[in-house]
């Protein structure tokens, strides 16, 4: 559209009618400072008609605490799963269209999921990358993008499930880009902290249901004892939550329909905890 003012603009202006050049000039300008000023230097700074800003909020892992839980396995090692909300908004009237990349650092596994905690397979993993690397190793991060659809004006959550290695302090950075509304990349970089603990921690108790759950989805029979024992330590980590008191276990003459009981108590107890870990976002950075 700016195109043919600026023709008609130095039409006029070749015509010697400076008055209509003038009027026709300030129109093409205009046009640009509304069509293009968020994509182009100096001009994407200005207030309304400049690029948007975006916000970035995480909320803190595991229902307000400062920090991942870990239990220790009986064979060796740590296991424990919190689940964190990154939310991007932006502002305005104007719904954009961008790619997220997250990185974690390497010995920090993260996975797609729903506010459940149930995997997602969307976006593309790609090679890992020399940004977050372990300084020490040289180990390099991994790295996730997608294509994301930021609705004007409201938050858009990305769940992202969080499996430390060790205790230690690790690192997720979140990027946007790839859009015409947005004039350079945006990086926001959150510090997630992994500390041992005693006790029967919400996430230790989802790594060991999802440990369970792996097991019976590998066609494994489990004994009705530890999910019973499972279940008695949830009730007792989240008593708060409401659980179903009709989950009694029952064993049966058929095996397989055992299994389906126990995956189904598994899977409804899993989204109960990690409903106790999905606070809201408390903070804009």
């Amino acid at each position: 559209m700016g195109g043919w003012a600026f023709i008609a603009a130095v039409a006029a202006l070749q015509a010697g009618n400076m008055r209509l050049a003038e009027a026709l000039g300030a129109l093409f300008v205009i046009i640009v400072m509304g069509t293009a000023a968020d994509r182009l230097p100096a001009l994407h700074r200005l207030p309304f008609i400049g690029a948007r800003k975006l916000q970035f909020a995480f909320t803190p892992e595991l229902g307000g605490a400062d920090h991942v839980a870990l239990g220790r396995k009986d064979l060796g090692g740590y296991r424990g799963v919190a689940l964190m909300t990154v939310g991007i908004k932006t502002p305005g009237r104007m719904t954009i269209d961008v790619v997220v990349t997250v990185i974690a650092s390497p010995e920090l596994r993260i996975e797609r999921c729903t506010s459940d905690g149930v995997r997602r397979e969307v976006g593309t993993w790609n090679p890992p990358v020399g940004e977050l690397a372990n300084p020490q190793t040289g180990k390099p991060a991994s790295c996730w993008t997608s294509p994301t659809k930021l609705y004007a004006g409201d938050w858009t959550n990305l769940y992202i499930k969080l499996r430390p290695t060790a205790p230690g302090e690790y690192f997720l950075r979140v990027k946007t880009s790839g859009s015409e509304r947005i004039y350079r990349e945006q990086v926001q970089t959150t510090t997630i902290r992994a500390h041992d603990t005693m006790g029967d921690h919400v996430s230790v108790l989802i790594a060991e249901a999802e440990e369970l759950r792996g097991e019976l989805n590998g066609g494994a029979f489990v004994d009705n004892s530890r999910l019973m024992h499972l279940m008695l330590r949830a009730r007792e980590a989240a008593p708060s939550l409401l659980f179903d008191s009709t989950d009694d276990v029952v064993q049966t003459s058929a095996p397989f329909e055992e299994r389906r009981h126990q995956l189904d108590i598994l899977r409804r107890y899993t989204a109960a905890l990690y409903q106790a870990q999905r606070p809201a976002i408390v903070a804009t950075r």
